[in-house]
């Protein structure tokens, strides 16, 4: 137990280390824990569609409207991300 109290910082960084192992080892046993990405046939069909209004409006002469989708933290990219700090700390 004197070791340990005598180097503090690095007892801090084991522990930080295997939290952040226990955090991999449940995430990659368990995970992913949110939705599922949208499959490929509804990505293309988005992007055909987007495309398609894209070129009908430009024949039309209308202004070009486009939205930038931002993108959205789910708990699975939280978890990647503390667990990649906690590795790296």
């Amino acid at each position: 137990m004197g070791i340990i109290a005598q180097n503090k910082i690095s007892s801090l960084g084991m522990l930080f280390g295997a939290i952040a192992l226990m955090m991999g080892i449940i995430h990659f046993s368990f995970g992913p824990f949110s939705a599922p990405p949208p499959t490929l046939e509804s990505s293309v069909a988005d992007k055909t569609a987007e495309i398609k209004r894209g070129l009908l409006a430009g024949i039309k002469g209308e202004k070009i409207t486009t939205v930038e989708k931002k993108e959205d933290m789910d708990i699975d990219k939280i978890l990647d991300q503390s667990g990649i700090a906690l590795a790296i700390a």
